[in-house]
């Protein structure tokens, strides 16, 4: 009906001794690779594996309980986690926050067909530990495409751009937060994204 609103399943028999992500990495040509391109145009993201057959969902169903969701002006989602660290927050102090846009997963994370294992890698958990008091750490979740974007605009998510500068004003607004004291932070396709 021209909508995408539903999910897809594809069941991968073409190359039993990886799974569809390794063999598209590996393969230019392959028909998983095919797939996979063709999902991301279409705005779905690969989100289960079942056996040998792989879930696709449209990237504005995505959901994850332990996720928190931004509703951008133009009905887009932002997903983020705010950390902060009680202990070292006094509340009589100015505030800060670090804006950590994630990097692509490493390890065997990078081809898990779980779509939180690969768009949202839980690197350096202690960060707060080496940042000083006061500081809030903004994790940001690039869903989109098979291994997200790179935090940028894409062809089927042209304003991904703006919606992150607008939620990272919401942000600064929300958590009342001096511009001197806003950082933005990543390593890999994440720096890639914060200097961006």
């Amino acid at each position: 009906d021209g909508k995408k609103n539903y999910s897809f399943l594809i069941q991968n028999e073409f190359e039993k001794t990886d799974n569809m992500l390794v063999t598209a990495w590996k393969k230019n040509d392959s028909v998983e690779r095919k797939i996979l391109n063709e999902s991301a145009l279409g705005d779905y993201i690969l989100d289960g594996k079942y056996g040998n057959t792989y879930r696709f969902i449209p990237r504005k169903s995505f959901f994850r309980k332990e996720l928190k969701e931004f509703i951008t002006a133009s009905g887009n989602k932002i997903f983020f986690t705010d950390r902060r660290d009680e202990v070292r927050m006094k509340s009589e102090t100015s505030k800060k926050i670090v804006f950590y846009f994630m990097p692509i997963s490493g390890g065997v994370d990078w081809r898990s067909a779980n779509a939180m294992n690969r768009l949202m890698p839980y690197y350096f958990k202690n960060l707060s530990r080496s940042l000083i008091k006061n500081t809030i750490i903004i994790r940001i979740a690039d869903i989109n495409g098979v291994r997200g974007s790179g935090y940028t605009n894409s062809y089927n998510y042209e304003n991904y751009e703006s919606d992150l500068s607008e939620f990272i004003e919401e942000m600064i607004l929300r958590y009342i937060v001096n511009r001197k004291d806003v950082v933005l932070y990543g390593v890999s396709k994440g720096g890639a994204g914060g200097l961006f």
